[in-house]
């Protein structure tokens, strides 16, 4: 998903960290982390808040055993 950040709403964040997280985190090892950021600067408001609620659905799903469904 490299426009996820500039494009997508919060529930398609949301669900692109859970489905990485389901298709990655078995076994461990897992690190989330995107494949590309945007390259324009500065960053827009969406594209920031995007960024923060990435982060925070990383950490939220992380820490809930490999989440599924």
């Amino acid at each position: 998903e490299e426009r996820i950040f500039e494009v997508g709403s919060r529930l398609d964040i949301e669900r692109w960290v859970r489905r990485a997280i389901n298709e990655g985190a078995q076994g461990g090892g897992f690190i989330l982390c995107p494949t590309a950021m945007p390259l324009t600067t500065p960053l827009s408001e969406r594209i920031k808040e995007n960024i923060i609620h990435y982060i925070d659905c990383g950490l939220k799903y992380g820490k809930l055993g490999h989440v599924r469904g």
